[in-house]
Formats: structure tokens, sequence, C-alpha cells
């Protein structure tokens, strides 16, 4: 069971009567005046206590639920890849972790690679689209369920296949676009690859088809041999040299997932780490704060479900309290875009 996670928020009256004099008409202009003056006053008042409201943005907890399903040489995915009950009975499992997701309201980002949408194609039969009002897994999530659950691509250079490839997989099923990388390298900077998404990459297998990535989600290293990036925040990278500083000319928006990702290790540790210091006002005001939850979709089982759920529940008074939102990674970008304009944040940058 290996899962991640991430969400956001955003008479004049007057009388008038007839005057006996020219006097008093000129005494009642300048009362209008005054009133005018004052209510220019009123106005600049209230832009300035709505800039203030956008400048004290309260800080939040945005969370996101996010999976990885991979290729054949993953030892996870290899058994689900190569035969088609293991692969039918984690479609099931794929099902009930998103019943789980739109139970709890959580969010999840469900990042694919090919080879996934390949044997979808080949083993989905009429029996398995009948559970899903005849559509293929990932499309009937992403209709049905357009709040919680998004698709994203992921990849891993297969010769012949890049992410928009599997872009176009994804478009060619109908699941929107969300230009969410999912998974690239950061560090160190001679083997970063995240630089060739500022422009449209054109797809290998796919004549003619380009993608624009927009959202770089899972700063890593070859091998995740390390550092792998356990900031928080978003903002826009600088360089390859210098990933973590903000750049407001850059196209491209880093998300951050935290510490303690994987929730089969790490048990939600790092998003209850963000909880407490939040609560404690260990930030300042308007800092859009991110964590994720990550999982290995082919390891989807019950009890890893169960336990997702059971915490997710524990977590229900940060979110009337409003210090937690669940929201996918395309959802915390717009909410970081709106309503904190675009306020670069990075926490625990390493």
């Amino acid at each position: 069971m290996r899962w991640v996670l991430i969400f956001s928020l955003w008479a004049c009256s007057g009388s008038s009567g007839k005057n006996d004099s020219a006097e008093t008409n000129a005494e009642a202009d300048t009362d209008a005046d005054t009133d005018a003056d004052a209510d220019a006053d009123a106005d600049t008042d209230t832009d300035t206590d709505a800039d203030a409201d956008t400048d004290t943005e309260p800080s939040r907890v945005y969370a996101t639920l996010v999976s990885h399903n991979e290729q054949d040489n993953n030892p996870g995915c290899a058994p689900v890849l190569a035969d088609r009950i293991e692969f039918l009975k984690n479609r099931r499992s794929t099902l009930d972790f998103a019943e789980m997701v739109v139970r709890t309201g959580a969010a999840w980002d469900l990042q694919t690679d090919f080879r996934y949408l390949e044997q979808l194609a080949e083993w989905e039969d009429a029996a398995e689209l009948a559970e899903t009002d005849g559509k293929t897994l990932f499309k009937y999530l992403t209709d049905t369920y357009p709040d919680q659950i998004v698709v994203d691509p992921h990849n891993h250079d297969t010769p012949g296949i890049n992410y928009a490839d599997v872009a176009a997989m994804l478009e060619a099923i109908g699941v929107p676009d969300t230009g969410v990388v999912g998974g690239f390298l950061y560090y160190p900077a001679e083997d970063a690859d995240w630089q060739r998404f500022e422009q449209p990459l054109d797809a290998l297998s796919h004549p003619g088809f380009s993608w624009q990535g927009q959202i770089l989600w899972g700063p890593a290293t070859s091998g995740h041999s390390g550092p792998d990036s356990e900031a928080s925040g978003l903002w826009r990278p600088t360089s390859a040299e210098d990933f973590h500083t903000d750049d407001p000319t850059q196209s491209l928006v880093a998300i951050g997932m935290y510490k303690e990702a994987k929730f089969e290790e790490g048990d939600g540790a790092g998003l209850v780490e963000l909880l407490d210091d939040l609560e404690a006002g260990a930030f300042e005001p308007g800092a859009v704060i991110t964590a994720s939850l990550f999982y290995d979709q082919c390891g989807f089982d019950d009890a890893g479900i169960s336990d997702t759920e059971t915490f997710i529940d524990s977590l229900s008074d940060h979110v009337d309290a409003g210090r937690l939102v669940w929201a996918t990674v395309p959802d915390v970008v717009e909410t970081w875009r709106t309503t904190y304009e675009s306020n670069p944040w990075v926490h625990n940058a390493p």
C-alpha cells in the first residue's frame, strides 16, 4: 500500500427637497460635497479592507491523495500487468479506493503510466464496463467524481513513450487534461528533466500530438536515491540549480508533497505535523501549506483502504476548523492563484 495526498478555498441612499433660497441651496451643495467626500473615504476604506483581507488570508493545509501505477519492471505492478485476473482485482480495488475518497470528502490525483492504460484497453470487457456505466475505468472516475478525482499522466521515459504520449492516451479515452506532471527529476541539477515542460512536449508515438505541462508534482532523484524534495508549498522554480526559489516569470508551478508522504511508511505523520504546527501558530498568514499522501495503485487492498479512511476521519476536526482542505493538485494551484494571488511560499526546502 503506497499512496499520497493533497485541497483549497477561496445604497447609498439620499433624499432631496426644494430649498427656499440660493444660500440654502449652496449649503445643501456643501453638505452634499461633504457626504460625497465621506462616501469616497468610505470606498477607500473598503478597498483598503479588501487589500488587507487578501494580505491576511488564513494559512491552510491543502492535502491530496496521490497514487502511481508503474511499468512492467516495477515489482509491485509486474504481476498486475501480467495477469488479467490480478489486473481486474486491482481494478476493483481502485474503484473501492475511489469510493472511500468520495465517502470521506478527500481528493485524489490518480497518476498513470502507459502500461495500465494499455491493459485497460485490452482487458476491460462488458462485465467490467457494466460496473462503470459502460465507461473505461479512468473516464468513469473523472466523469463521476470531477470535484474529487482527477487523472494525471505519469511516465518513466521508455523508448517511444514520453509524457505527451501518456497524455494523448488519456485524451483518447475522454479524460480531461490537468496539466500535471506526475513525477520528475529535480536533483542533481545535471539530471533535472523538468525544464522540458517549459515548452509543449511532442509525443513520440502519437504523430502531431504535443502536450503542455503546467504543474510539477513529485520532485525526485533517479531511483529515489535522494534527496527527494520534502518541501511544502507552491512556487515557480528558478532553475535546475535553484529549484526551490521562486521566479515570477516562470510558467511552471511546483507543488510540494512534504515529509513522509508514503502512507504505507509514514502513516500520514508529515500531514499531522503540518496541521499541529499550523494550529500552534507556527506559520504566518497567507501561506498555502501543501502535503500529499502517496500510494502505489498496484498495491491497493482492503486493509490499506480501511487504514486510510480511518486516518482521514481522524482529521475531521481540522477540516471543521478550516485548517485542512482536501483538494486535487489542480484545485490547489487554482486556489493559490486566485485566493492567495500566487503568493510563493516554500517550507522545508532541502
